[in-house]
């Protein structure tokens, strides 16, 4: 009789380089999708999520899923917010990471372009990106 669950392992919330173009602090080193697949495989992580800040690194997403093959770790499509509320009678940033149950390249192509048409809607810089609610 076994003694432990089996344990299904996930990380969604991996930053890549990515995150450099929105937050200059955020991200040291270079970012190689297949070191992070080698990594993930090695600590039996199951399902995972890019989650850069206020965008999508869709090249990554392209090539994990064009080298996917049966058994690898199931990948997410995700992001990580900065999303700015009233508080106190001052503007507070939280971030809040929104992983969506899609997993397909053009599920990819489709969301990373309409955060981006948000963005230039809202005529916001690369780094100061941000939903405001008010």
């Amino acid at each position: 009789m076994k003694k432990y669950s089996d344990w299904f392992k996930v990380d969604l919330h991996i930053h890549t380089d990515f995150s450099k173009k929105t937050k200059t602090n955020d991200y040291q080193g270079n970012f190689d999708i297949n070191v992070l697949k080698q990594k993930l495989i090695e600590n039996e992580v199951k399902l995972f999520s890019l989650t850069d800040h206020n965008i999508i690194n869709v090249d990554a997403y392209k090539t994990y899923y064009d080298n996917f093959t049966e058994g690898d770790p199931k990948l997410l499509i995700g992001c990580e917010f900065d999303i700015e509320v009233p508080e106190s009678g001052k503007q507070i940033t939280y971030h809040s990471v929104i992983i969506f149950e899609n997993e397909s390249f053009s599920d990819v192509q489709i969301i990373s372009q309409k955060i981006e048409d948000l963005y230039i809607q809202k005529g916001s810089a690369l780094t100061d990106r941000k939903i405001i609610i008010d």
